[in-house]
């Protein structure tokens, strides 16, 4: 056998060593990812007497506190108040309830950092994919509301899902910066609730779009949220599409956030341990 042959089946032995790891790492991964997020769903309804039933009652006692605020006190003339109101809070609750937990989930899981060799990513994903499922969950308020109101079906229904995956990237980008950022700065959670409560005003949550000036709106858009909320109402209300410009806007900056969140954690990797 020539020195060369021998070479090259060395290669592929090596190459099929590291493809049968990388696989074993990755089913590793998913089991690891699936137990967190079970155990994350489980614990928020052990114990509990109306259960799950909190995911629904959480955000309609929000829908109502804001729908006097509306209707009363700023006099809206929507049509259909409770479903506008419900296309920005359920969508909102989503993104809050992800970051705020994955924001702690190193900190919450530093045993087994020190301990077991993991992929840090996992924690800060199981927390935004556990609210996900709940979020999809409560989404049956705003199927209920179609049917109530007798909003038409459109085939531009299936935008939802582009601006699901989008909200998705996006809050898992956060996610992973707001982990990383709290292993350092302790603040970090103090300073994430201000900046939640900011950020939910400078989005069109209790007020239409329209209602922003006209000369701002191109910068107003630039914020991710203020996008796929309006464009949820957009598409669920109106059977309208979204702005495909300011849609492609927010889905780069989703891409941006998750990708670059996603290395610096793993770059991370023996360093958060320490710092916890």
């Amino acid at each position: 056998m020539s020195r060369m042959t021998i070479a090259v089946q060395g290669l592929t032995d090596v190459s099929h060593a590291e493809d049968s790891r990388a696989i074993r790492l990755g089913s590793h991964y998913f089991q690891l990812l699936q137990g967190l997020v079970t155990g994350r769903l489980h614990s928020w309804v052990v114990d509990r007497w109306l259960g799950f039933w909190w995911w629904l009652i959480e955000p309609l006692a929000m829908t109502a506190t804001y729908l006097f605020m509306v209707t009363a006190a700023f006099g809206s003339q929507n049509r259909h108040p409770v479903l506008f109101l419900m296309c920005a809070i359920l969508p909102w609750t989503w993104l809050v309830a992800g970051t705020r937990q994955a924001l702690v989930s190193l900190a919450q899981n530093s045993r087994i950092l020190s301990c077991m060799q993991v992929d840090y990513t996992v924690f800060p994903s199981a927390e935004v994919i556990a609210s996900t499922i709940r979020f999809l969950f409560a989404s049956l308020i705003i199927a209920g509301l179609m049917v109530f109101y007798q909003i038409p079906i459109t085939v531009n229904l299936l935008w939802l899902a582009v601006l699901l995956v989008i909200q998705l990237l996006l809050t898992l980008g956060l996610g992973y910066w707001l982990a990383l950022s709290q292993v350092y700065l302790e603040d970090t959670a103090n300073a994430w609730q201000v900046v939640c409560r900011i950020w939910f005003f400078l989005s069109p949550s209790i007020y239409a779009l329209e209602q922003v000036p006209a000369s701002i709106q191109r910068w107003y858009l630039l914020n991710p949220m203020a996008t796929l909320l309006s464009s949820y109402r957009h598409v669920i209300m109106n059977g309208q599409p979204p702005n495909l410009t300011y849609v492609t806007i927010s889905s780069l900056v989703a891409l941006a956030l998750a990708g670059s969140g996603f290395m610096a954690l793993r770059r991370a990797k023996g360093i958060i341990p320490l710092y916890l």
